[in-house]
């Protein structure tokens, strides 16, 4: 039997053992550290607790903690890092319970536990801002209708939402504009003469989708579409006064007026309360004083029908027809479209609107708004405005309150630049001489002795408004500096804006530090030099 054994094992060498220890060797210690892996992962999933046995504790006992654990003196404790207060075994920072005795750590704080829990909303997007019409007459625009219902009727009648008095080829009842989300349909109402769009005749009660910058043909009434899809895409555009406009059938213009820029008015008009994220109307008259009560009364029809009309005017020869006036309204956290407005000419009364919308970090407080009136590059009025802000979801009621701010042109600017800018210092002077302004003229004067005298200092006192041409020259202008410290003085004496800076090129010189905490307007070039072109 011995020797069969031995015919099929052969004696073991020390090479074949040395083999095949090694060959044991790979094939336990994988499986070993699968094994470990395993008891680990169990205990770091099921904490032990902190006493054994499963006894309950007895009301009024204390529990007694488990001895320490003694490892063998073998085993190396890290050097570095926390450890358990029971074991003493090496645990993570992030570590609830110790991952050998089970032993909670820390306490998970209900900060923590919240943060967790909570998914962040994001801010609600301003909603889309609405289409509108407008309304044309031999190539002049006579309305602008922004388009904010969900129906709106256009024919001839004056009970028509857009009425086009006066229009014999235009039926009483004649179309009906339909908004469907973004979407907007026209329709014609059955009407005598056909409506038109593009040129091409629509098929009575058939809906049409209007796209932007199509022309609707209604009677002798061009209406042109525009919707755009950005903010950016909505241009600054050069808005002419027509000679002769009717508001229904009253003819309100008052039989003489006074045409001088000396009686140039400005009203702002706004809502008393606004909602974050939501697109809202902020409309800006510009008049004469004689127009001043029957803009007030537009203003108050306004407030009623929440509509625009057609301005009335009686063909006055135009102010300023070379000179653009330029609106510029700025304030933190609120989004303007457009960013400015410039026209030029005004015959009595012309009113020009904004559409803007507020943040959702004045929630809660009242919303500061600032308007710059230009005329050329000189700074002629500034409107303060102030609404209340409110959640985008809380209901508002449906005739919100509007609030009006009125201010006059303001004669005495005292006009600061340096003298190496020599482009300003003509529009000015061109500016001045326009409005027949005398006070800028005798600043100029003054200016160009290039020195502080009581004389000039008597200017600065008498001025309404002080503003700074902020340039490279400018910063670097020591009689300059020496002007605008001045008037910085009388701003701190009056605790309101007097001295106010503009820049024109792009970016502009970084201001000293005095002057750091002053909100510089940009006046862009074109709104002063070139009055054919009013567009950004």
């Amino acid at each position: 039997m011995g020797t069969l054994l031995l015919q099929v094992f052969p004696p073991l060498t020390v090479e074949m053992i040395l083999l095949l220890a090694v060959l044991l060797l790979i094939v336990l210690i994988p499986i070993l550290a699968f094994l470990l892996y395993i008891v680990q992962k169990r205990d770091r999933e099921t904490p032990v607790p902190a006493f054994s046995g499963g006894e309950q504790l007895a009301s009024g006992s204390v529990p007694v903690a488990a001895e320490p654990l003694q490892l063998h003196s073998s085993t190396p404790l890290p050097v570095e890092g926390p450890h358990c207060p029971r074991c003493g075994a090496w645990v993570r920072p992030d570590d609830v319970f110790c991952m050998m005795c089970g032993y909670r750590l820390r306490e998970e704080s209900p900060q923590e536990a919240e943060t967790e829990r909570v998914i962040p909303v994001p801010p609600p997007e301003p909603e889309p801002l609405p289409a509108r019409l407008l309304v044309k007459l031999e190539g002049q625009v006579l309305q602008e209708h922004v388009l904010l219902h969900r129906l709106t009727s256009i024919g001839r009648s004056s009970k028509n939402m857009i009425a086009l008095t006066g229009d014999k080829v235009a039926s009483r009842h004649h179309a009906m504009l339909a908004r469907e989300g973004e979407r907007y349909l026209l329709t014609d109402e059955g009407s005598l003469n056909g409506t038109f769009i593009n040129g091409k005749k629509l098929i009575p009660h058939r809906s049409y989708t209007l796209q932007d910058g199509m022309l609707i043909r209604i009677g002798s009434h061009e209406l042109q579409f525009e919707q755009p899809k950005r903010i950016e895409d909505l241009p600054t555009v050069i808005q002419q006064v027509p000679e002769e406009i009717f508001a229904g059938t009253r003819k309100t213009t008052p039989r003489e007026v006074s045409a001088s820029p000396a009686e140039l008015f400005f009203t702002a008009v706004f809502p008393r309360e606004l909602s974050a994220a939501t697109w809202e109307t902020l409309l800006i008259y510009s008049y004469l004083e004689a127009f001043r009560e029957y803009v007030f009364q537009e203003i108050e029809r306004f407030q009623i029908e929440r509509r625009r009309f057609p301005l009335a005017t009686a063909g006055l020869p135009a102010l300023l027809q070379t000179s653009n006036i330029t609106l510029v309204p700025e304030g933190e956290g609120i989004h303007f479209s457009p960013k400015r407005l410039t026209f030029k000419g005004i015959e009595g009364v012309h009113c020009s609107s904004f559409s803007f919308a507020v943040n959702q970090q004045w929630v809660g407080c009242r919303v500061p708004c600032t308007l710059s009136i230009y005329i050329g590059p000189l700074l002629v009025a500034r409107l303060k405005m102030t609404s209340f802000c409110l959640e985008a979801t809380q209901q508002r009621t449906s005739h919100v309150p509007l609030e009006r701010v009125t201010t006059r042109i303001a004669r005495k600017v005292y006009p600061a630049y340096s003298f190496n800018d020599t482009m300003i210092a003509r529009a000015c002077l061109e500016t001045a001489q326009a409005l027949h302004f005398a006070f800028p003229l005798e600043v100029e004067a003054v200016r160009r002795r290039r020195a502080i005298t009581p004389e000039l200092e008597h200017k600065i006192a008498e001025a309404d408004l002080f503003q700074l041409f902020w340039s490279s020259y400018a910063a670097q202008s020591d009689f300059l500096t020496k002007e605008w410290e001045l008037a910085l003085r009388k701003q701190s004496e009056l605790r309101q804006d007097f001295l106010c800076p503009v820049y024109w090129d792009v970016p502009p010189p970084s201001p000293v530090p005095r002057l750091a905490s002053l909100s510089f307007s940009y006046l862009p070039v074109y709104t002063f030099l070139h009055p054919e072109t009013g567009i950004e």
